[in-house]
């Protein structure tokens, strides 16, 4: 009964952690974001209420992105007249390659 409670235990944990993780990867979402995301799978006490929670923040989400794309794609942006500087482009790459043969005595 003992071992069979923390395997259950352990199984609920790593449950919690998956789940976690795909929410994380998946979405960049905020920090207190994030703590809320945490204080919910905490509160869950089996693996079905941890699928329910993903479930339901994945899902929520989604529907949170599909509106922020379908506003963003109504705007569009202003026409710029160039974006060429006028500096003349410092090439730092090549003075560290010949420092670096000179360095290693192949020049």
């Amino acid at each position: 009964m003992y071992l069979k409670d923390k395997l259950q235990e352990v199984n609920l944990l790593n449950a919690k952690l998956l789940y976690t993780n795909k929410l994380f990867r998946s979405r960049n979402i905020s920090e207190t974001q994030k703590m809320k995301v945490i204080e919910q799978f905490d509160r869950a006490t089996n693996v079905r209420e941890v699928k329910l929670v993903y479930s339901t923040f994945a899902e929520s989400m989604k529907r949170k992105t599909m509106n922020e794309s379908a506003t963003r794609r109504g705007h569009a942006s202003k026409t710029v007249a160039s974006t060429k500087s006028n500096k003349p482009i410092i090439n730092e790459a090549n003075d560290f390659k010949k420092r670096m043969k000179k360095l290693a005595n192949i020049i």
